[in-house]
């Protein structure tokens, strides 16, 4: 006859994806994950598509700060450590 079969271990907190991994990098993950849980993605339903459809994106999109379209305006890339920036055009004489 066999070795009678072990009981399940009892697991005081979440199984989590490294039970049973070996080494000290997926003990500190499997403690990280029983600290702060799963990653929080919302509710996915890959098979039936998103419930909702996200609105069309304007053609020409209005600058939140002077109301031009977003086409007429400058866009400066400050590089690495510097930050980028928006250059909105002078306004248009209006005839008078």
């Amino acid at each position: 006859m066999g070795k009678p079969k072990r009981e399940k271990k009892l697991h005081l907190w979440h199984p989590s994806p490294w039970d049973g991994v070996p080494g000290v990098r997926a003990t500190v993950l499997r403690l990280a994950f029983n600290l702060i849980g799963p990653a929080a993605l919302g509710a996915r339903h890959w098979e039936d598509g998103p419930e909702e459809q996200a609105p069309p994106a304007p053609e020409h999109p209005p600058c939140p700060a002077c109301g031009q379209p977003l086409d007429e305006h400058d866009i400066v890339r400050g590089g690495p450590g510097k930050s980028t920036h928006m250059i909105c055009p002078t306004p248009k004489a209006e005839a008078a």
